[in-house]
């Protein structure tokens, strides 16, 4: 799917943040910085572990040392930190920075281990972040992303399979893989690049209060998904073109100072 006149590149991120909450992408868009919060940099954390872990896999046969793992997710977490600050919730501002920093370090370790430990040894990675750009036609942007993680095509997975990792601190509803647009949208890079559509999953690392767990949620696409998240692109780059930034219903459980940066000062919630 391919124009040959070349267009601007709209990232995945920026459509599903769009989708989320149009007010918060266009204050965000127009350079309103908000620090992230702690589940955002222990996300990225764990995600930069579960990516150093699978290129040492693919480069070595073998996965990193846990002691090389946990140094890299703690300076992951440390590096956006140290680079970004850290946005605090009243609570987390009464324990303290230092104490709350720690514990996220803490966390992001744990999850990474226990997916290192469980998971991460019976996966075989062709590719991690991989980068993809989708070139389509009657829309005045190409989408681009990348891939956490692509597995190597075999007998078992005949088309491969694609992987997101999510961090959570509660488990997710069985349901959301088979309804998750990113899945779709990565499934549709796949095909573009690979020519198969391939199987996808979701693994949530959930750090519970107790020990930390690794659910995994497995779904597959079609053409007909290909067509329906077509529309919702079409739609978002339509009215980013217009200039229409549709804020998210106030039930919408992201609506809150926990998750959104922008809630407090929000023309559109009842404070």
């Amino acid at each position: 799917m391919g124009d040959t006149m070349p267009k601007p590149q709209a990232h995945i991120s920026k459509v599903l943040s769009f989708l989320d909450c149009g007010e918060a992408f266009r204050r965000s868009e127009r350079g309103e910085y908000i620090p992230p919060g702690i589940a955002i940099i222990r996300g990225v954390g764990t995600h930069k572990g579960n990516e150093l872990d699978f290129q040492h896999k693919i480069a070595t046969g073998e996965l990193l040392p846990l002691d090389a793992l946990t140094d890299g997710t703690r300076d992951a977490v440390n590096e956006v930190w140290d680079a970004q600050g850290a946005r605090l919730m009243p609570d987390e501002k009464t324990v303290g920075e230092k104490e709350i920093r720690g514990r996220t370090v803490d966390s992001a370790v744990r999850l990474v281990s226990k997916y290192h430990n469980e998971f991460a040894p019976n996966i075989d990675p062709a590719r991690v972040e991989r980068p993809w750009v989708l070139h389509l036609k009657s829309c005045d942007y190409d989408l681009a992303g990348q891939i956490d993680l692509d597995e190597v095509i075999s007998e078992q997975l005949p088309t491969g399979r694609i992987t997101d990792w999510k961090t959570s601190a509660k488990s997710p509803t069985a349901d959301m893989a088979h309804r998750s647009i990113q899945l779709s949208l990565y499934a549709m890079a796949k095909k573009a690049l690979d020519g198969v559509i391939p199987k996808v999953a979701l693994h949530y690392l959930v750090d519970l209060k107790k020990e930390p767990k690794i659910v995994p949620l497995e779904s597959e696409r079609t053409e007909r998904h290909f067509r329906t998240v077509f529309n919702h692109l079409t739609t978002v780059f339509d009215a980013w073109k217009k200039g229409i930034f549709i804020p998210c219903n106030p039930n919408f459980w992201k609506c809150s100072d926990l998750y959104c940066g922008y809630h407090s000062s929000c023309r559109y919630v009842h404070h």
